[in-house]
């Protein structure tokens, strides 16, 4: 009888769609010398498929892991610091993303080319690997765009 609950238990773990992950190439977006993306395909454990938000979490964790060594010596560079942590994922019923990342994501400082190449980074990875509709990255909960620093006006040119 604990044969029969233990094989049991173990099919429902393995195809229960939580249990179930496969390694597979992912596309990872990052940015060349020109400022031209390039992609770079790195094999990641996934859920499958149906379990969207599980891998949003794993390639956008995967991209703030930052470059490997090779990567480095290649001239690549990612707009996302490397050891960005991500707080938390989530896609809505009309499959918009909203994605929060740690702090770590503002030590480069923040501008609005800086916001835009993350935001590029993120959206072209994600849709190399998945439908969605829309997406959102926040710092704790803040649009990265709030982050920006508010530069003083110039004064008048003198007469």
């Amino acid at each position: 009888m604990k044969i029969k609950y233990l094989v049991l238990l173990s099919f429902m773990v393995l195809f229960s769609g939580k249990g179930f992950t496969e390694l597979q190439p992912v596309k990872l977006c990052f940015f060349g010398a020109t400022d031209e993306l390039i992609i770079v395909t790195r094999q990641l454990d996934l859920p499958a498929k149906s379990a969207l938000t599980g891998r949003i979490e794993i390639i956008v964790t995967e991209l703030g892991k930052g470059l490997t060594a090779a990567e480095l010596t290649g001239g690549i560079r990612s707009a996302i610091p490397a050891g960005t942590a991500l707080n938390s994922a989530v896609c809505d019923s009309t499959n918009k993303i909203t994605l929060d990342f740690n702090e770590q994501v503002l030590q480069d400082g923040m501008d609005d080319i800086r916001v835009a190449e993350i935001y590029k980074q993120v959206f072209e990875t994600l849709r190399a690997e998945l439908d969605f509709t829309g997406l959102f990255i926040n710092c704790n909960n803040l649009s990265l765009g709030r982050y920006i620093r508010q530069l003083n006006p110039l004064p008048p040119p003198a007469p």
